[in-house]
């Protein structure tokens, strides 16, 4: 038996219920101290270096994990009011962070588009309102003059109550886009007989087509039904019927189409006037916009009428297509959500 420590198992040995002999096993506990030396020293050695390797890997892991995000910091840092052009760019992977930094670019995009046109809108606003500004300043400072005839006393108050109404109208259209953008223009929604109101809005605007020397007429007027604010309603027609009043020439004539169209009313205004040319099109609805030989401020128009007849639509759940062909008329389509009577 090698020397150290021993394990010793003893048992008697019995013969007829007697005890004849006892067996005694030993055994060597040497091996198992070195085992538990060899895995001591195993355990000393490897655990650090495996901790060591597990933390080094975290600290890459993290680092190349946590590095888009200081990009996004560092960016977000730069971005300003004067300045929304920046965007983080960064490849798209489908992971959390792909999905912000996507998230992050789109909504810089909006905000960078908002402020262009709120920056857009602003310019516009004062340059139209300039141009009345200066008139009535001018024609008020000629007749203050006190060298005018009568006449022309009353010419000049003539010219300023125009440039007052107008810019009134403009003022007016202006507090309406800003309450809707706001969400606090609000609609009164009742049931509406759609036919019998558009048959009242063309009876009201017949005498300035046979004025203009215009045939105004209903070709088509299904009855129809829809739940809408009144108000805004014949707002939106009247500006439309009155729009291809404006620019179609005499001779001419503009004609009404109401019929049902499954779940929506689709209504027609079609005139045979100036047209609008093709590249025109995309932006009719935008605020300000005009066509240079439809949009003049001697007809009236200040920009603002075709937006908000396509706030409406949209607000009553609608949409308004238009398609023209410069010298060749213009067709204005607006379908609203029908109801039952």
């Amino acid at each position: 038996m090698p020397e150290g420590k021993l394990r010793v198992y003893s048992a008697p040995v019995y013969y007829d219920n007697k005890i004849i002999g006892i067996i005694v096993i030993a055994q060597s506990l040497n091996l198992m101290d070195i085992a538990m030396k060899n895995l001591f020293g195993i355990f000393t050695i490897i655990i650090p270096i495996l901790i060591g390797i597990a933390i080094l890997g975290g600290i890459i892991i993290s680092n190349k994990a946590l590095k888009p995000i200081s990009h996004m910091t560092k960016v977000a840092r730069e971005i300003s009011v004067g300045d929304l052009s920046k965007r983080l760019n960064l490849p798209y992977t489908n992971d959390e962070i792909g999905n912000l930094a996507q998230t992050f670019d789109m909504m810089i995009e909006k905000l960078e588009n908002s402020f262009k046109r709120q920056k857009q809108f602003t310019h516009d606003a004062s340059h139209e309102l300039r141009t009345p500004i200066a008139v009535i300043q001018t024609q008020a400072e000629s007749a203050l003059n006190g060298t005018g005839t009568k006449e022309e006393y009353k010419k000049a108050l003539q010219v300023i109550l125009e440039e007052a109404k107008h810019m009134s109208k403009l003022v007016h259209d202006l507090l309406f886009l800003a309450r809707s953008d706001s969400n606090a223009e609000k609609l009164t929604i009742e049931n509406l007989n759609f036919s019998e109101l558009i048959e009242g809005i063309v009876n009201e605007l017949a005498p300035l087509a046979e004025n203009n020397g215009l045939i105004l007429k209903i070709i088509k007027n299904d009855p129809s039904y829809i739940r809408g604010d009144q108000t805004r309603i014949i707002q939106l027609f009247y500006n439309l019927i009155d729009n291809a009043i404006k620019y179609t020439p005499a001779g001419g004539k503009v004609e009404i189409s109401v019929e049902n169209a499954g779940k929506f009313i689709k209504t027609s205004i079609k005139d045979t006037g100036i047209g609008i040319p093709e590249e025109h099109l995309p932006h009719i609805f935008e605020r300000f916009y005009r066509v240079d030989k439809a949009r003049t401020r001697k007809s009236g128009g200040s920009g603002l009428g075709l937006s908000i007849c396509q706030w409406i639509v949209n607000a009553h759940g609608g949409k308004i297509e238009v398609e023209s062909c410069e010298g060749k008329g213009a067709t204005f389509v607006v379908w609203l959500p029908t109801s039952k009577k």
